[in-house]
């Protein structure tokens, strides 16, 4: 059996099982337990497997040729397009040049079938560093008597056995009998791009699997969708991978790194967040906690983090707070250096010395951002310090960092979109990450100014 949960947003097209009404989470310290409209569960393998329905409906559609086994791209030469689907370590990928040859980093699932008494709409996950690798364990029910136990790990290696046999006391000291286990691997390589003449990989071939937890069936599906139009309609299939799932992943990286890292402490501050109201609320509805930014809210003065914040709540807040802007608000002949994280406070060039002045006044201190690697490991490194955040970022950047900086870092408070050349695309991200940002964004400091004047008020009276 495997779970979707809405409010991680990771749910695919498809058909459940059975709903998904409780859900338990566990860290060191904290226990979440949440009931209402959850998730979705359903099952893989099996005669009421997704898989085999999905295989018998194609098989109305279109012919299968079962037991014919692909060793080279050679022997569909008479196909005039060639959809490679052949899993994560896929054979056509490899031979027409697509893939690196070795996997960046890998996934492991380690698995028990246990027996005992469990809710069939019911799941539950424990973060720790002790159940698992950079990762979580979960239990999902199969029926009333029968549950899969597993403790999934992502790294460049995993050590099988010592996890297996924590794992195992894990399930005894729950009272679960174990009736047999499994190992099962995940693997996630670079691409060059996701099509060459006739070939196209999807779902797990071209490694469409979030780097965090590991789910890949809604983008499995997602990137067949996109294949079929780039055949059907002759459009260029990386581009429209570019524009309409690799975005997706973005939230997905800065919480795959969140985890590299964590220790205990961080694990029950990632946890305590869902015993939140707010949260709560968002979660037991069926609504995603990771908010994507539409078109039109891009144009907003003020984006708040989490939603139901307002201005009078972060004004009231006596925490310390955090301003914290991209460093492409820069001239190019910035006197500090455009790709670095500091500014001259007598400099006119750009409004930033100006920003940075004003921060200071009420307060607030003042972070340039050269890339979100070192913004998450200062936020890391300052966790019991910072409580309000106003970013000043593009919109593309808030719907990459927003969220998981929200989640696991506890922070409150709201964005200031940049306006102008901004990025929109991977691509120009990735290149403005590397200091390469090929234009100067401009800044609302009127926004700014304003909401600086109401802090310095709020703080004096």
């Amino acid at each position: 059996m495997e779970g979707s949960v809405y409010f991680f947003n990771n749910v695919p097209e498809l058909r459940s099982n059975r709903d998904m009404k409780k859900l338990e989470i566990h860290s060191p310290s904290f226990d979440v337990f949440l009931n209402g409209n959850i998730g979705f569960l359903y099952e893989i393998g099996g005669e009421k497997g997704i898989d085999t329905t999905l295989r018998k409906t194609m098989e109305k559609l279109i012919p299968i040729h079962y037991n014919q086994k692909v060793r080279s791209i050679r022997q569909l030469e008479k196909f005039d397009a060639i959809v490679a689907a052949d899993g994560y370590h896929s054979r056509i990928a490899k031979e027409v040049g697509l893939r690196s040859s070795s996997a960046k980093q890998i996934g492991v699932g380690v698995g028990l079938t246990v027996e005992g008494n469990f809710h069939p709409e019911w799941m539950a996950i424990w973060f720790n560093n002790y159940l698992s690798l950079h990762g979580y364990a979960y239990v999902i029910p199969f029926s009333e008597n029968e549950a899969s136990l597993v403790s999934a790990s992502i790294s460049k290696s995993v050590p099988i056995r010592t996890y297996r046999k924590r794992l195992k006391e894990f399930a005894i000291d729950k009272g679960w009998r174990i009736l047999n286990e499994w190992v099962d691997f995940e693997s996630w390589f670079d691409f060059k791009s996701y099509h060459k003449d006739n070939v196209y990989v999807i779902g797990n071939a071209g490694s469409f699997t979030e780097p965090a937890f590991g789910f890949g069936l809604k983008y499995a599906i997602k990137s067949a969708k996109l294949c079929a139009k780039a055949i059907h309609q002759n459009l260029d299939y990386d581009v429209l991978i570019e524009k309409d799932l690799l975005p997706e992943f973005g939230s997905w990286q800065v919480m795959r790194r969140f985890f590299e890292s964590a220790d205990n402490e961080d694990y029950d501050r990632f946890v305590n967040c869902f015993n939140t109201p707010q949260t709560k609320i968002l979660v037991e509805s069926g609504r995603s906690i990771l908010v994507k930014l539409k078109a039109k809210e891009a144009n907003q003065r003020m984006i708040f983090v989490p939603r139901t914040l307002s201005l009078g709540e972060f004004l009231n807040e006596e925490s310390k707070g955090l301003v914290a802007i991209a460093y492409c608000v820069k001239p190019f002949d910035c006197p500090k250096g455009r790709y670095s994280e500091s500014c001259d406070p007598d400099c006119s060039l750009c409004d930033m010395s100006k920003m940075m002045k004003k921060s200071q006044e009420v307060g607030f201190d003042f972070k340039i951002s050269t890339e979100d690697d070192s913004f998450i490991r200062f936020l890391k490194d300052n966790v019991s310090k910072y409580k309000r955040l106003i970013a000043i970022t593009c919109p593309y950047t808030f719907n990459k960092i927003a969220y998981p900086v929200h989640l696991i870092f506890g922070l409150r408070g709201f964005v200031i979109p940049l306006r102008g050349d901004t990025c929109n695309s991977e691509d120009k991200y990735m290149k403005g990450v590397k200091g390469e940002k090929s234009s100067q964004t401009k800044t609302d400091l009127n926004t700014f100014f304003e909401v600086m004047e109401k802090i310095r008020v709020q703080k004096e009276t």
